[in-house]
């Protein structure tokens, strides 16, 4: 079977039968003459055959949709499965009328039947299709690997259709795609230089080590180019891109004087380093092809047009980086226009500012290096071979910290090579609907995945290092989805069963009326949405995604959303009367009449065109996470263009500008403003000016040329500039009002260190004039913040200051606490804040303040629990999605507890509860009985640290740190034996290992002084303390899902996986260390722990120190039973460490239910008895 031929039903009817589906699978056609449901593109259906272990049936589907209109299609199969058969699955084979390509697919609904008096109707929901494109021209290495190479399906866990499913996985492909793509990368770093490279003088004024630096700089410079690269293979998918300029025979015998793909050793080694390929058609497809009109624009004052630097008069183009250059690496009849004629037969003029040059070359600023004279000091080398070269091994063992086979000797080949062999699609996959190719999505996970391993700090552990995670597609759509329908809710009278019938990838009707429509198309206009932490765009994504489903199935023929466009410029243009003359406002009007044209663009277009101009926001602390999340919008807008070759520029509107949109900033510190004040605009004179600033930067977004953006950049640097002189006119400190002036939103390569909205994206608070510090701006703000402790180790002084300032940060400061608290501060009044976050976040002490805050500035909506981990290969344990809305008092909320991603079982849980508890912990417990035991136990009692003192042990941080201070040597009298928690059991003896830790706190200050003066990070925690070590004490391990404790006599020093528990000078007297032992031990606080921690189950469950220490301790003046037990323990493991003691700890466990005062029932419930 030839997955690359057009379809013949007979050779498929094959494949099925003896090389894919099980043995039971039974051939039966039958052509269905009449259907008797409605379709939108189908023409003809043929049932092939049932396969009754995988329960499906096989069905051949032809259409008419010219323009594969996907979600269409998909409609007409998921109506198929539901009148002409009685399984939920399908295997369909969907062929376009004429075409000679076709997809195979999996599909699934979950099909229900409502049996009225009258009639009985069936209905689907959640319905999935998983496709492979075949066919002439197609790709074909995935399926042809996945469904005809790994032979007929096998039972996995006792079933088949766990493999076709995992045959018909995107996840698979991806990870496929990704160990190569990272292969690649690593391999290729070491084979680039990027001008502007840092020097040894910049290093030691930054205070970083100069081969780190360069290493950050080659490796943003290889992404930035990887994701420039991508977008351009992306859209070679819609015919945009000529494929001659990937084609390596062309290149090297038609096109150009000269490729070197293959690398070269020995004393041909410095072949190809010219970078011919790079710089020949890379950099004049970025730079001069997509940032330039093929001629000047008819109806625009741009007069540029496509072409190579001219000959004579070289000097006048000096800074035209919109002109071919590198005119010496083509042949003759290239040199002469025929390269102009190629690139000018497909490549449309895309503007968004994504392939502007970087290079300031009036200041000998290169950073694209987009030159035919680059200066001597400057070196650009980017070899032919890293995007042509052949397979070759190589050692990328030390890039991985892995030395196994697959790293030391990994298999790597060119660049373009790699992108040969996938399907992509221009089409973000949706819930419904996934291709089983790579979408632009892609882009995100190779940012999350790439973008933080040149940090040598982190190396391969950088994503968990970074507190960077990719948050999968499932849990984005459940985050964005519930956040929408709190927004709804609270900002219409639309009941919520119809609001979530629009969320519905299904054919039910939603029931509204023109009214409710018209309200729901208002009220979406008018939402703000921001995701603060924004990296690549995960959840912006995934918000215009779903917005544009709404308005597809609220308001199919956009009117609606037209007439709120029009009706809005209207305002606007009467706001700006005195700023903009006749023709602005003609053309504005002109602009939203062509995104609506039908002829030009499909619907889809001008919904996500004035979604992303008025609803989304994005900030990053990275410029180029925000710079892939504007790819990403860009390519979501082409896809809905239509390419016409006999129109201008094919058809393609040029892409908006989204540096008003996505900003490069420190979401956490806001600028400082004069006591009382609000706004910025406090005077008639600075609401002036910010309106000019604001036509200005609409200008800007559908600014097409250089010339157009130049003067408005201008015109925006001078009216930022004359606000900052108004400010310290009107009480603003000259520092601050200059930093608001200094924020360029248009250098890319710039982070700013504050965030403000009103300035940065045009927004005022949402109460009408309010003066109220409640009000913020944003109806929704969503996301996965950053999982980071902050300290003076890995965060500057001044930032770390502003830090502090937060209400939720504790003695430990954590990132995610503080994003959350900013969102509810920028949220507006019924505001919905919705972020997935660590689970210690529900019941852990470190985080009362957040639970606190939470609390007082409004209610939780649901808490929705995961039991398996979201985020792949990263040791964060279970994630919690908490959804809130501010300042609304609730009675009550919903407690979600997902067994994997899709389903859950949910209770609901009154606040009061919560707020009777002493530190608001976030827990949900399903049992009556053991939500009332829990608080039995609790109430009334002390805590273990109003008895005791727990101490952390010695954490070195850095494996080099490590084999400083830990070793098997004794030297002197700072050599302490030390243990960790893998010396010991519950009641055991302590086997010591022979390692010894050679620890005082001066000659910690002096190592942590030698790192500083060699530009290294110290991540030791130094103890100040270490008295404790000395003492008696219980030794409790941190790795485990109970607490695991014995009594250490022999003053060891312990490392950072063992606690140490002492009683506190004043109770010595009246406390014994083996009855505390006996309770910690003790099934009734372990039963306590284990519900209130969540750590059973986990891959590294963890004993916090903070939740040890509130531990419920109940102090008894007849102690010595239970001491005397544990003696007899202690003894009987000395004696014996495989000493069967179970009888004595039962004693234990009967006298610790006593001291609680349990009854038989509750004792029932602790030990999990009926």
């Amino acid at each position: 079977m030839n997955f690359n031929n057009a379809y013949n039903r007979t050779d498929f009817l094959d494949f099925l039968e003896k090389n894919f589906l099980p043995d039971d699978f039974f051939i039966d056609e039958e052509r269905y003459e009449n259907l008797n449901f409605s379709t939108r593109y189908t023409v003809d259906v043929t049932k092939l055959g049932t396969c009754g272990s995988l329960e499906l049936d096989v069905f051949e589907i032809t259409h008419t949709s010219s323009h594969d209109a996907r979600i269409g299609i998909a409609q007409d199969a998921f109506r198929l499965m539901l009148h002409k058969s009685y399984n939920n699955r399908a295997l369909i084979i969907f062929k376009q009328e004429g075409s000679r390509q076709y997809r195979f697919s999996l599909l699934q609904i979950e099909a229900s039947q409502t049996d009225n008096s009258s009639r009985i109707t069936r209905s689907f929901s959640n319905p999935r299709r998983y496709s492979f494109l075949m066919g002439e021209g197609a790709h074909v290495k995935t399926p042809t690997q996945f469904l005809l190479e790994k032979g007929k399906l096998t039972q996995k866990d006792g079933s088949y259709f766990n493999d076709l499913q995992e045959r018909f996985s995107v996840e698979v492909l991806t990870k496929l795609f990704y160990k190569e793509l990272s292969d690649w990368y690593f391999w290729a770093l070491k084979q680039v230089k990027f001008p502007s490279e840092p020097t040894l003088i910049q290093a030691t004024k930054l205070g970083k080590n100069h081969e780190d630096l360069v290493k950050e700089h080659n490796a943003t410079n290889v992404i930035r180019m990887l994701t420039r690269l991508l977008f351009v293979w992306f859209i070679k998918q819609k015919g945009l891109i000529p494929e001659e300029l990937f084609d390596e025979s062309e290149l090297e015998n038609k096109i150009l004087t000269e490729l070197n793909p293959i690398k070269q050793t020995g004393m041909f080694s410095h072949t190809g380093k010219d970078s011919v390929y790079y710089k020949a058609i890379l950099q004049n497809l970025f730079f001069a092809s997509l940032n330039c009109p093929i001629k000047p624009q008819s109806d625009d004052e741009d007069k540029r047009e496509r072409g190579f630097r001219r000959e004579a008069n070289y000097g006048d183009d000096f800074g035209n980086d919109w002109l071919f250059r590198y005119k010496k690496y083509f042949q003759k009849e290239y040199q002469d226009g025929k390269f102009v004629e190629l690139i000018n037969s497909k490549v449309p003029f895309l503007n968004g500012g994504l392939f502007e040059c970087l290079d300031d070359k009036q200041n000998k600023i290169y950073t694209d290096g987009f030159s035919d004279n680059l200066p001597k000091t400057e070196r650009l080398i980017v070899p032919d071979y890293i995007f042509f070269g052949r397979d070759e091994n190589v050692d990328l063992s030390d890039d991985y910290g892995d030395t196994s086979p697959q790293f030391k000797q990994a298999s790597v080949k060119g660049l373009i090579n790699i992108l040969k062999t996938y399907n992509f699609t221009v089409e973000e996959n949706t819930p419904a609907e996934i291709e089983v190719a790579l979408d632009p999505e892609l882009l995100g996970k190779v940012f999350e995945n790439l973008l933080a391993s040149f940090n040598p700090e982190t190396k391969t552990t950088a994503r968990k290092q970074t507190g960077s995670f990719y948050t999968p597609r499932e849990i984005v759509n459940y985050m964005v989805d519930e956040s929408l329908i709190a927004y709804f809710k609270g900002k219409t009278d639309i009941e919520e069963e119809k609001i979530r019938t629009l969320f519905q990838y299904t054919d039910e009707d939603h029931n509204l009326t023109s009214s409710q429509v018209e309200e729901l198309v208002n009220a979406l206009y008018e939402c703000k949405i921001l995701d603060p932490a924004c990296g690549s765009g995960a959840f912006p994504m995934g918000i215009l995604q779903k917005l544009v489903h709404i308005l597809q199935k609220a308001d199919p023929d956009n009117k609606n959303w037209e007439k709120v466009q029009k009706e809005k410029a209207e305002i606007e243009l009467q706001r700006a009367l005195d700023i903009e003359d006749k023709k602005d406002r003609e053309n504005r009007l002109m602009e939203i009449s062509n995104a609506f044209d039908v002829t030009k663009n499909t619907p889809d277009y001008a919904r996500k065109l004035y979604l992303i101009e008025n609803c989304i926001y994005g900030v990053d602390i990275q410029p180029i996470a925000t710079q892939i999340s504007k790819l990403r919008f860009f390519i979501s807008l082409v896809v809905d263009q239509k390419n016409n070759t006999s129109d201008e520029n094919f058809g393609i509107i040029p892409l908006p500008n989204l540096e008003t949109k996505f900003v490069t900033a420190n979401t956490l510190i806001g600028i400082n403003r004069p006591t009382g004040q609000l706004s910025l605009s406090n005077t008639d004179e600075i609401k002036k000016l910010q309106e000019e600033l604001r036509v200005c930067r609409h200008k800007i977004f559908s600014a097409k040329t250089k010339k157009t953006k130049q003067k408005y950049r201008q015109l925006d640097k001078e009216k930022r500039l004359a606000i900052a002189n108004e400010l310290k006119e009107n009480g603003w400190n000259n520092t601050d009002a200059d930093k608001l002036a200094s924020w360029d939103p248009y250098n890319q390569n710039a982070s700013s260190p504050f965030f403000d909205p009103e300035w940065m994206f045009g927004l005022q608070r949402k109460n009408g004039g309010l003066n109220s510090a409640e009000e913020g701006y944003f109806d929704i703000v969503l996301g996965n913040p950053p999982y980071l402790i902050v300290k003076a180790s890995n965060t500057k002084e001044e930032i770390l200051k502003e830090y502090k300032k937060f209400f939720t940060a504790d003695f430990k400061i954590n990132l995610f606490a503080l994003f959350f608290e900013q969102a509810i501060k920028l949220g507006t009044i019924k505001g919905c804040q919705s972020f997935i976050i660590p689970d210690t976040s529900l019941n852990l002490s470190a985080f009362t303040k957040l639970r606190k805050y939470i609390l007082h500035q409004g209610s939780l909506i649901h808490i929705s629990y995961f039991n398996n981990d979201i985020f792949e290969n990263v040791s964060v344990g279970k994630s919690v999605i908490i959804t809130t809305i501010k300042n609304i008092k609730i009675d009550s909320f919903h407690y979600r507890i997902f067994n994997d991603r899709t389903f859950y079982n949910e209770t609901v849980i009154k606040h009061s509860s919560i707020l009777k508890d002493e530190m608001n912990r976030f827990i949900e417990i399903s049992n009556t009985e053991e939500r009332v035991l829990l608080s039995k136990i609790r109430k009334g009692r002390n805590t273990l640290d109003a008895f005791c003192d727990i101490y952390d042990g010695i954490n070195p941080g850095s494996e080099e740190l490590k084999n400083i201070f830990f070793s098997s040597e004794f030297k002197d009298e700072y050599s302490k034996k030390v243990i960790d928690g893998k010396n010991f059991e519950k009641y055991s003896t302590i086997n010591w290992d022979n390692i010894f830790v050679y620890y005082s706190k001066d000659f910690a200050n002096q190592i942590k002084e030698q790192f500083r003066k060699s530009k290294k990070q110290f991540t030791a925690r130094i103890i100040k303390r270490t008295d404790f070590f000395n003492s008696i004490k219980i030794v409790t391990r941190q790795t485990a899902d109970s607490i695991v404790g014995t009594l250490d006599y022999k003053s060891y020093y312990t490392k950072n996986s063992v606690h140490s528990t002492l009683i506190k000078a004043q109770f010595q007297n009246h406390l014994d260390i083996k009855y505390v032992l006996a309770l910690l031990n003790s099934k009734l606080i372990n039963w306590v722990y284990q519900y209130e921690a969540n750590e059973a189950g986990r891959l590294f469950p963890q004993v916090k120190i903070d939740r040890l220490r509130k531990l419920p301790f109940e102090y008894s003046h007849n102690q010595q039973p239970a001491a005397n037990l544990v003696s007899q323990i202690l003894e009987a493991k000395q004696a014996n460490p495989q000493a069967d003691t179970s009888e004595l700890e039962r004693e234990i466990d009967q006298l610790v239910y006593e001291l609680y005062g349990l009854t038989e029932e509750e004792i029932a419930v602790v030990e999990g008895r009926e």
